[in-house]
C-alpha cells in the first residue's frame, strides 16, 4: 500500500505536540476506518481527565500502581485528545495517568484522537476501569467541541449549566454454579401460588 500523507489536522496536532514539549513518535491510519492518530509521549503534567471523566478509584489507582511496579514497565498507553495548544485530555486511561502521576513519570505515552469531537464517542465506548458512577453530572465546559454551541451529538446544554452525559452501563457478572441454577430454576411456591391468580 502506498504511503499517504496525513492529514493537515494531524500534522498541525503532531507540529503542537512538538512544541508542547512532547514527542511524536508516529502519525498512522488506524485500521477500521482509516482515520488519522497519532501515537507520543507527553509531558505528565500537560495530561489530565477531561470535564466528563469518572471519579478515580483509590483502590484500582493502588492496584494498578502495584502491577505497573511489578513489571518495571508501562505497557498501556492512554487516550487523549486536545482541546487546545498546551492541554491534553484522557477519556480513556484517567486511572493509568494517575498512576504515572504518582510514579513521577516525566512522559506519558499516548494515542492522540486528531478530532477532540470525539472525545464524547470514547467516552461511552471505554471498557470499565474502576468503580463507575451512573449518569454522573458533568457542566459544560467552553473548551469541549459541542458544548460551546450547546450541542453535541451526546451532550447537551449551555456552557456553565448542567448537563447530563449517558450512564455507562456494564453487564452484571455472569453468575456460576449453584447461583447460576437457583436463578434459573422456577421455585415450588411461585409454580403452585400461580393458579390462584
Amino acid at each position: 500500500m502506498a504511503d499517504k500523507e496525513p492529514s493537515k489536522a494531524a500534522q498541525a496536532l503532531a507540529s503542537q505536540i512538538e512544541r508542547d514539549g512532547g514527542r511524536v513518535l508516529a502519525v498512522y491510519q488506524e485500521p477500521v476506518g482509516d482515520h488519522w492518530q497519532i501515537f507520543g509521549l507527553l509531558p505528565r503534567a500537560k495530561c489530565e481527565a477531561s470535564p466528563y471523566q469518572r471519579d478515580l478509584s483509590p483502590t484500582h489507582v493502588k492496584r494498578l500502581t502495584e502491577s505497573i511496579k511489578r513489571l518495571d514497565r508501562f505497557v498501556d498507553p492512554i487516550v487523549a485528545i486536545s482541546p487546545r495548544p498546551g492541554v491534553y485530555w484522557t477519556p480513556n486511561g484517567n486511572h493509568r495517568r494517575a498512576v504515572l502521576d504518582k510514579l513521577k513519570a516525566d512522559f506519558i505515552p499516548v494515542i492522540l484522537v486528531v478530532e477532540p469531537e470525539m472525545l464524547f464517542e470514547v467516552l461511552p465506548a471505554q471498557r470499565r476501569e474502576g468503580p463507575q458512577p451512573q449518569g454522573k453530572v458533568a457542566r459544560g465546559h467552553p473548551d469541549v467541541p459541542g458544548a460551546r454551541h450547546g450541542r453535541s451529538r451526546h451532550h447537551r446544554g449551555e456552557v456553565g449549566r448542567a448537563v447530563r452525559g449517558p450512564a455507562l452501563h456494564h453487564p452484571r457478572p455472569a453468575l456460576r454454579g449453584e447461583q447460576a441454577v437457583r436463578r434459573r430454576a422456577p421455585s415450588r411456591r411461585s409454580s403452585a401460588g400461580s393458579t390462584s391468580s
